[in-house]
């Protein structure tokens, strides 16, 4: 049995969300400069885009899955590009038979040049041409991306307002039965503070009735002591 776990494919509908994330952080994530802080600033857009993106989705994609899917999207665009400039050279100029969709957005993130294959050795003959993309491609990408913009907000002011969970059942006969213990301790005490104050007055009634008591018998004594020397 193989243990490598089965690859789920990247469905149209995650391949348009991850670039409508990539869109929002293009700055970063596309950034050709390469030093300490502009990878740092392009692993923390990643980080934030794998968090967004599995909030989003019912399949969890790792943040290395989604870093390699967004070069397969490049990389399927320059293909594309590639086969547009073979069929315009192959019908002599006009419109190319390969249509594109949905890719006006990649087109903002990335380099245009990269794509055409200006840039590339293999593709010094690469002839500009006019964009594929109707106003109505354009307004759909527009909306999507305000949609998913707005899911977004609605998410982060929801877990906001989020309300504060409350305790088991279990938890609060807990808390019950320690405040009756609480309650039960402070009584005790009290109980103990009265008791003691009721010993410490009797014992202080007591120390007075013996004092008068040794008073009476040295009055006595002294009497007796007189009427037997004196006055027999």
């Amino acid at each position: 049995m193989d243990k490598k776990a089965k690859r789920i494919n990247y469905t149209p509908d995650e391949k348009n969300l991850l670039t409508q994330l990539v869109h929002a952080n293009k700055d970063a994530v596309e950034n050709k400069t390469t030093n300490a802080v502009s990878n740092t600033e392009k692993d923390e857009a990643w980080n934030r885009i794998a968090i967004q993106f599995n909030e989003m989705n019912h399949v969890h994609r790792d943040e290395s899955s989604l870093r390699k899917q967004w070069s397969n999207i490049k990389q399927d665009l320059r293909k594309k590009a590639a086969e547009s400039r073979r069929q315009l050279y192959k019908t002599g100029g006009g419109p190319p038979e390969t249509k594109f969709k949905d890719e006006a957005m990649i087109l903002e993130v990335v380099n245009t040049k990269t794509i055409s294959g200006l840039d590339n050795m293999n593709d010094c003959d690469a002839l500009s041409q006019p964009s594929t993309n109707t106003y109505e491609d354009v307004a759909d990408n527009n909306a999507e991306d305000r949609n998913i913009q707005d899911r977004l907000a609605k998410r982060q002011w929801a877990q906001k307002r989020r309300p504060v969970k409350r305790n088991s059942a279990v938890e609060d006969a807990k808390l019950e039965v320690l405040q009756i213990q609480a309650e039960m301790l402070s009584q005790e005490m009290s109980n103990k503070n009265k008791l003691f104050q009721l010993e410490y007055e009797h014992k202080e009634k007591m120390f007075r009735l013996e004092r008068q008591l040794i008073k009476k018998e040295l009055g006595l004594g002294v009497l007796r002591f007189f009427y037997v020397h004196f006055l027999i």
